[in-house]
């Protein structure tokens, strides 16, 4: 009875750490915030400056999203830029005539080493908004 007992608690602690679950591994660090700052109201044919705080040295990229007076949602790509020592990517960005008034979109995501999910959304109006 013995011997069956210490065979069962024996084949039990080997399968044991079998039965359990994977483990996870998670980061050591958490993500660093990604804050836009954008204008909130623009004027067609003017420059305005677009920027993110972030970590030195990410990798920033960015787009405007906006309606042209045809009545077309437009993207226009900003130039790929790396953050300076203090974490600021900075755009100037001329807001086009054929820009149609409303609301429009400055869009992005920041690479910190491996990481890419610090995704940046804005606001701003071009002329007026209508809310």
């Amino acid at each position: 009875m013995k011997t069956k007992i210490l065979f069962t608690f024996i084949v039990w602690g080997l399968l044991l750490p079998s039965c359990q679950a994977p483990t996870r591994a998670y980061p050591e660090t958490m993500a660093t915030p990604t804050n836009a700052t954008v204008p909130s109201l623009v004027e067609r044919g003017k420059t305005y400056s677009f920027s993110v705080k972030t970590e030195a040295g990410a990798i920033c990229h960015a787009g405007i999203n906006f309606w042209d007076i045809d009545e077309s949602w437009l993207h226009e790509e900003l130039p790929i830029i790396k953050a300076n020592d203090s974490g600021i990517c900075q755009w100037e960005w001329q807001i086009p005539m054929s820009a149609k008034a409303g609301v429009a979109g400055f869009r992005g995501y920041v690479e910190i080493g491996e990481q890419e999910d610090n995704v940046f959304p804005e606001t701003f109006c071009i002329e007026k908004c209508d809310f």
